[in-house]
């Protein structure tokens, strides 16, 4: 049995790898990139009515969708904020939910940073203990659209 090989000219290989690298989609061009987060909350806001510390758990979920071009990027971000909070003297129990979200347009190289404001519902044991909270995140667009963000401060808004 005897074993042939079969020799490419230069030319020719060449135009099949230049080929190839041309049929690829740049990657501003390609579909939008997802990103889903979740950030932990702890923190303590004051109850202006009461005057109450009030302690916050959950969590902040970050949807994020970018879409890549040529000259930056177009971003989608849905903030969902679920739990609750202890009132620090009395024990009260609250309740954390809210949504909001953002939707933009980046001009410029990546990364780039945004600023996301949402707001919250925080609902204690009485109508007047029912606060809006301010949500503040800073997320972080980087070169292949994945986002990455931060909770900034979270801070009663009545």
């Amino acid at each position: 049995m005897s074993v042939t090989s079969k020799v490419v000219p230069v030319p020719v290989l060449a135009i099949v790898v230049v080929g190839c690298l041309l049929s690829a989609a740049p990657v501003w061009a390609q579909g939008p990139v997802a990103t889903e987060l979740f950030l932990p909350v702890d923190r303590q806001v004051v109850n202006p009515v009461s005057g109450e510390l009030v302690r916050l758990w959950g969590r902040v979920r970050v949807a994020g969708e970018v879409t890549l071009l040529a000259g930056g990027a177009q971003v989608k971000l849905t903030v969902n904020v679920d739990g609750g909070g202890t009132g620090q003297t009395s024990g009260a129990a609250y309740r954390l939910v809210g949504s909001g979200g953002l939707a933009s347009n980046i001009r410029g190289p990546l990364p780039s940073d945004v600023q996301v404001l949402s707001q919250a519902r925080l609902s204690g044991p009485r109508a007047q203990d029912t606060l809006m909270v301010d949500v503040h995140l800073q997320a972080t667009v980087n070169n292949n659209g994945k986002v990455v963000a931060i909770l900034r401060d979270i801070k009663t808004s009545r």
